[in-house]
């Protein structure tokens, strides 16, 4: 009798790791993507260079210059958000479950869930603006979209939704070519569906699955950085604190920005194509010096600034994939 009391609290030992791993991922997981549903206020594209009305069949370069207003409401509050739609935002129809190559396809009113990675940089303009990963337009009766990891069984890292193949289904990657469901196997999705049943898990037969990433990202990666989709190894890692701070001149200069150190002032001048476009002095924006966005900082010779800082000051597209911070 001794014996099994004994085995008893031994097995609960053994089993705590496990089950406690599983929340842990589970939760992270959770807490990677945030989903907003809500409707397009305005769509807004910037005109086109000659050289690419010349191209007719180049619908990215027509993407990239456009932006959504995007309304949604959280608990009593309603908030506003610009949605910069790049050739890296993959947006797709809940009626067709096809991809939508150019934003004339969405128009004023039209119903959309907008996803993103939650360490997505998020200028501090009013209303603040991001890059999304994924958009869908939504039909008269909406589909539900849950983005999590699926395992070989397609069940959820949180155990709370079975994913039943049928013929009918669509996968797809962020690009929108189409992929087996064994592609799906351990990478995080998007799943489209409608109904489910109230078991624990959830089961349904899902409209359409995005394999959004091959991993977890949610761990920033502070030694690599990419400049219009070529990788860049960072001198100077990252400074991952509440608000990640970045170098300055190394990103800077790779994406052709011009910098001048002036000694007797210690301040920094960014300029292209010879037009000053900001200038640091102090740790602050001489520029916009009540900006809301983090300050620069200063570490051991290399001045570090917030991401908001290439986007709100010096007009550069972010997006975050996987972990590291792409410059376009």
């Amino acid at each position: 009798m001794f014996k099994k009391l004994l085995i008893i609290p031994m097995l609960i030992v053994a089993l705590l790791p496990v089950n406690a791993f599983a929340e842990t991922e589970a939760q992270t997981l959770k807490d990677q993507y945030t989903i907003h549903n809500g409707t397009v206020q305005a769509i807004s594209s910037s005109q086109k260079t000659a050289d690419e009305n010349k191209d007719t069949d180049n619908k990215n370069n027509e993407d990239q210059f456009s932006e959504i207003l995007f309304e949604y409401s959280e608990g009593d509050a309603t908030n506003k958000i610009r949605l910069s739609i790049s050739k890296d935002t993959l947006i797709v129809n809940a009626n067709t479950l096809e991809k939508i190559k150019s934003v004339d396809e969405i128009t004023v009113g039209n119903k959309i869930s907008v996803a993103y990675p939650s360490l997505t940089p998020m200028a501090m303009s009013n209303p603040p603006m991001l890059s999304p990963k994924l958009i869908v337009v939504q039909s008269e009766t909406p589909l539900n979209i849950k983005i999590d990891k699926f395992d070989n069984s397609l069940i959820s890292s949180d155990n709370m939704l079975k994913l039943n193949i049928s013929d009918n289904v669509k996968t797809i990657d962020v690009s929108g070519e189409k992929v087996s469901i064994e592609d799906n196997y351990n990478k995080i999705a998007a799943v489209l569906y409608g109904v489910s049943t109230r078991s624990i898990p959830a089961q349904t037969n899902p409209d359409m699955i995005i394999v959004l990433e091959d991993s977890l990202s949610g761990e920033l990666n502070i030694s690599e950085v990419k400049i219009k989709d070529k990788n860049l190894i960072l001198k100077n890692n990252i400074i991952n604190n509440d608000v990640p701070l970045l170098p300055l001149r190394e990103i800077s200069e790779n994406l052709n920005f011009k910098l001048t150190w002036n000694e007797a002032d210690k301040s920094i001048k960014i300029e292209k194509d010879g037009t000053v476009i900001s200038t640091i002095v102090d740790n602050s924006y001489k520029e916009n010096s009540e900006s809301t966005i983090a300050k620069p900082q200063r570490n051991k010779g290399v001045t570090y600034v917030p991401v908001e800082f290439f986007r709100d000051m010096l007009n550069v597209n972010v997006t975050l994939t996987d972990g590291i911070y792409n410059f376009n």
